[in-house]
């Protein structure tokens, strides 16, 4: 209702409403205040005009609630003469009730614009697949779930003669009507049934990739019987959810008449071939048949060996006990062996110890259905070994039976070490401890590894495709980056030391080396940056700087004490005596005979905090008293001054609690010494008094720190673990409780591989077995366990190597993230991307992804099309580097013009080629942000296209001879003033 109310009372006109509605009700209360003398009821009109302005004016009903709460206490005052509370309370009211409605009106509104915004977008998409599936040149229908059509475009109503208006929404199978005159289920609604249950309607069935295919015979277009080729698959979401169904069909009458006539046509020639032979063998049967089979026999010879000498495989033959009968000159040049060698002798004495069993195998099961391909080991001549590919198929006599074998081999050896080099490479960059990044010649980045992630903290997905300077910008100077970019075009090799920053902001520095890389025509095509991580090394050498300087003044420093203690040793006492004032232990020396204290540091002063007095008296007789660690009073006899003072004792580091006269509490290690004459008595003792207070509390926090540190591992959402040197579990946070259902107790003592199963257990131990011979850090390492009722999680591990302080590899310690929903999502993408490359791989003809500027960003070429390039000379260039003038003009033109109205444009061209003019029909669709699909068919066949253009042909310079281009603009037929 409000939204309603607002759509009519707009402009001006709130203005005057509300203005209005303000007088009222100021008039009211003035008259009922101050005329009637009524206080209360009058207030309740004021809501009226504060709801209004918060619904239209949001917070800014405020300055009306605030005025008309000022204007109810100055007319309350002027009634009343008095200022009473009530009148306050209810102008605060009004502001508040104000404030309110505003905030929830401009809540309102915002949540109603951006769910019109959301409409808008979702209206788009389904406008645009539209678009793509009206213009697909074959009949198209789709279906729901509840069997109603969806989608009925154009070329369906062409065949049919049926528009989309009149069938979009039916159900209950209408839609076969056109095709089969009653109800009933078309090929759309049988997918996923075997093929079987379909050759009651359907013929020539096929499935492949969730797809069907097949020929409908029983069907009528407008009155005439029709052949229909039908394709139809099953739609998804991207849960994976069915969402209904799709079907396209193809006219294929003409076609399969003639495929008819010509079956006819060779069954009448077969009969009357086998008639003529029938009667050719009642006459001279014998001599003819075994002039022939001899005449056949040497013909076959013949060709055998022409085709054998000549192929490039090697190729050998082999009687049912795998005796060689027979080789090609291949053979020989490959193996070493002469042709003696081989004939007649076992097939199985060059073939390597490695592959005989397999061989032995192939030979002895080997049938009439069988192709076999394998890979085994041979044994070359001299002593060489090699890798080949066989393919071995049985040899039948003209009865059937088999009488040998036939095999076709190559050597595979060099191209097996290459394909493993290749692996170990890209292992190797994957692997390395050094950051390597690779972008393309215009500096773009292509790749980075994974350690460029693990330093810096951007992923692949972040820096691709951007300058490496503007992701983390380095600290050279322009003069600086413009000297290194000029080297590397020059193809030089550069190399330097630079700092970055990392995602989090932090500051790293890297030595970098940056090549070219060429291809064998010395174009540059790729720059390939490795980068090793020296921060570390540069914090060592300003640590080492600093420590230098502080090494030169401690020396300086030194040889002036030097100097000056050698002339100052006649202050030797003086010296002493302020070292001992100035040291952090509190000395204090007391007499045994009157406990009289003869010396004491002002550092004692400092822990007692007061004076030094009555430590070997009675506990009355000192400000201060000592306690024991655990807070009760500290006995007389068991003072360290009193033991050594009266026993003699040498103690030491014996920790005392003194509590000082303002209340607070210290805590000492004090040691004392006794003091002997030269008859062995105790005349006095020094006491020391070391303040650990600081200390304590220090011991307390890190104590408190590591009850942190535990309560942060046992509730981080990782799995926190740690391996001895044999990958045996120490120590398992309880994070393994949710991930895999196994208390840590449980999973201690055992291996990653116990909670594998054996093949993945395989594989990841090789893995393993790697880390721990190279005791390198490791990070995005990915294996799937099996929990413990049987459900599988897929983990990503990072860790770092554990060394005792005696350099003793002792295990690994790291952190584990359970990605299994991550893992989920990244399938159903790549199941997303197959669909919709499977979608554009069954549309015929040429279709381009161009955007706005004209570059072309992807396409599939048809086959044996004259105009365009191979796909991968045209993706990445533009229209006018590829295309004539005036079609690259017009076709940028028509992308432009769908990217801003949102319609589909047409248009036409003709180009020559050998044996005549070819006519193409183009349409544009917008897809997404700045990129259009444009559609390219040919219709040459289309007598109209062969009609002379209207338009006068224009060949500017630079345009290709025998090319013209004619626009139509599928839309208004009024000019766009902004194309």
């Amino acid at each position: 209702m409000e939204d309603k109310l607002k759509l009519r009372v707009s402009g001006k006109y709130r203005e005057i409403i509300l203005g209005t509605t303000l007088i009222i009700t100021i008039f009211l209360a003035i008259y009922i205040n101050l005329r009637l003398g009524i206080e209360i009821v009058y207030t309740h009109l004021f809501y009226v005009p504060i709801i209004l302005a918060g619904v239209w004016y949001h917070r800014k009903a405020v300055f009306v609630g605030v005025f008309l709460g000022l204007l109810h206490i100055y007319l309350d005052w002027l009634a009343f003469g008095t200022l009473a509370p009530e009148p306050v309370i209810r102008s605060i009211i009004f502001v508040s009730v104000a404030y309110v409605v505003g905030t929830l009106s401009e809540r309102k509104d915002k949540l109603n614009d951006e769910l019109k915004e959301s409409r808008t977008k979702l209206n788009e998409s389904l406008r645009q697949l539209s678009n793509v599936i009206e213009f697909y040149p074959d009949a198209t229908l789709i279906i729901d779930n509840n069997g109603r059509v969806v989608a009925w475009n154009k070329a369906m109503e062409d065949m049919t003669g049926v528009k989309a208006d009149q069938m979009i929404g039916k159900g209950n199978n209408e839609y076969a009507i056109p095709f089969y005159g009653y109800r009933r289920a078309c090929l759309l609604n049988l997918v996923g049934l075997p093929a079987e249950e379909l050759k009651e309607h359907y013929t020539d069935i096929s499935l492949e990739n969730g797809r069907f295919e097949a020929v409908s015979g029983a069907t009528s277009l407008k009155g005439r019987p029709a052949i229909l080729h039908c394709t139809a698959s099953k739609l998804y979401d991207d849960d994976g959810n069915v969402t209904g169904a799709i079907e396209s069909l193809r006219d294929v009458t003409a076609q399969k008449k003639m495929e008819a006539e010509l079956q006819q046509q060779y069954v009448s020639l077969t009969s009357q071939h086998e008639l003529l032979q029938q009667q050719a063998g009642e006459i001279n049967r014998q001599n003819v048949e075994l002039t022939q089979v001899h005449a056949l026999l040497k013909e076959s010879e013949e060709k055998h060996r022409a085709i054998t000498t000549s192929v490039n495989d090697s190729i050998c033959t082999t009687d049912l006990n795998g005796t060689c009968t027979y080789i090609n000159p291949r053979v020989t040049e490959l193996t070493g062996y002469t042709v003696d060698d081989i004939i007649n002798k076992p097939l199985i004495d060059f073939v390597a110890e490695e592959s005989r069993d397999l061989v032995s195998s192939l030979i002895s099961t080997v049938s009439g259905e069988d192709q076999r391909s394998l890979e085994i080991w041979i044994q070359a001549k001299p002593g060489n070994k090699m890798l080949i590919e066989l393919n071995m198929s049985v040899i039948y006599d003209a009865a059937g039976n088999a009488v040998g074998l036939i095999g076709a081999f190559r050597d595979i050896t060099e191209r097996k070490k290459a394909e493993e080099k290749l692996i170990e490479l890209s292992r190797a960059v994957e692997q390395s401890p050094s950051i390597v990044i690779i972008t393309d010649a215009r500096g773009k980045i292509d790749y980075v590894n994974p350690k460029y992630t693990q330093v810096s903290g951007y992923t692949l997905e972040d820096v691709v495709g951007n300058d490496p300077h503007k992701i983390n910008a380095a600290s050279l100077s322009p003069q600086e980056i413009k000297d290194r970019n000029k080297a590397l075009r020059l193809g030089n090799y550069w190399r330097g030391e630079l700092s970055k920053r990392k995602k989090t902001g932090e500051l790293y520095w890297v030595s970098a080396s940056v090549s070219p890389v060429r291809t064998r025509d010395g174009e540059i095509i790729r720059y390939v940056d490795v980068e090793e991580d020296i921060t570390e090394r540069k914090k060592a050498e300003e640590a080492l700087q600093s420590a230098n300087a502080e090494l030169e003044m401690a020396n300086e420093e030194l040889e002036k004490r030097v100097l000056d203690r050698t002339e100052a040793l006649t202050h030797a006492h003086n010296t002493l005596e302020a070292i001992m004032q100035n040291i952090q232990i509190g000395v204090v020396v007391v007499q045994r005979e009157n406990s009289e204290i003869t010396y004491y540091t002002t550092k004692a002063m400092e822990i007692l905090d007061g004076p030094v007095m009555g430590l070997a008296g009675p506990g009355r007789s000192r400000p201060y008293e000592f306690l024991q660690p655990d807070g009760s009073v500290l006995p007389a006899d068991l003072m360290p001054l009193s033991r050594s003072l009266q026993r003699g004792e040498n103690v030491q580091n014996q920790e005392v609690l003194i509590r000082r006269k303002d209340g607070s509490i210290v805590t000492v290690l004090m040691s004392s010494t006794p003091i002997l004459d030269p008859d062995g008595r105790v005349t006095s003792a020094v006491v020391g008094m070391l303040d650990i207070t600081d200390r304590k509390q220090a011991e307390q926090a890190v104590g408190e720190s590591q009850e942190k540190f535990r309560n942060l591992a046992e509730n981080i959402n990782d799995w926190i673990w740690e391996a001895n040197e044999n990958a045996v579990i120490t120590y398992s946070s309880p994070k393994i409780r949710e991930i895999l259902g196994y208390e840590p107790e449980e999973v201690i003592g055992k291996t990653l591989f116990d909670l594998m199963y054996p093949d993945e257990a395989k594989r990841f131990k090789k893995a393993v077995d790697l880390l721990y011979f190279t005791r390198e850090p490791f990070s995005y390492l990915r294996t799937t366990l099996v929990g413990k009722r049987g459900t599988l999680a897929t983990l990503e591990y990072s860790g770092r190597p554990i060394f005792d302080k005696a350099g003793v590899f002792r295990g690994y310690r790291g952190v584990s993230r359970d990605i299994s929903e991550r893992k989920r999502s990244e399938n159903a993408l790549l199941r997303s991307e197959a669909r919709v490359r499977a979608l554009v791989s069954a549309i015929p003809g040429t279709i381009l992804w161009v955007n706005k500027a004209g570059h072309f960003l992807d396409c599939k070429v048809e086959e044996g099309y004259e105009l365009f390039p191979r796909s991968e000379e045209l993706v990445a260039k533009n229209a006018y580097e590829v295309l004539p003038i005036d079609l690259a003009r017009i076709l940028i033109f028509n992308v432009n013009r769908a990217l801003k109205t949102g319609k589909p444009q047409i248009f036409e061209f003709q180009f020559d080629v050998a044996g005549g003019t070819r006519y193409q029909k183009a349409h544009c669709v917008a897809s997404a942000g700045d990129e259009a699909m444009v559609f390219i068919h040919d219709v040459s066949l289309d007598d109209q296209k062969k009609k002379p253009a209207a338009e006068p042909e224009t060949r500017p310079e630079g345009k290709k001879q025998g090319t013209t281009s004619r626009n139509r603009l599928q839309s208004d037929p009024e000019p766009d003033s902004g194309a």
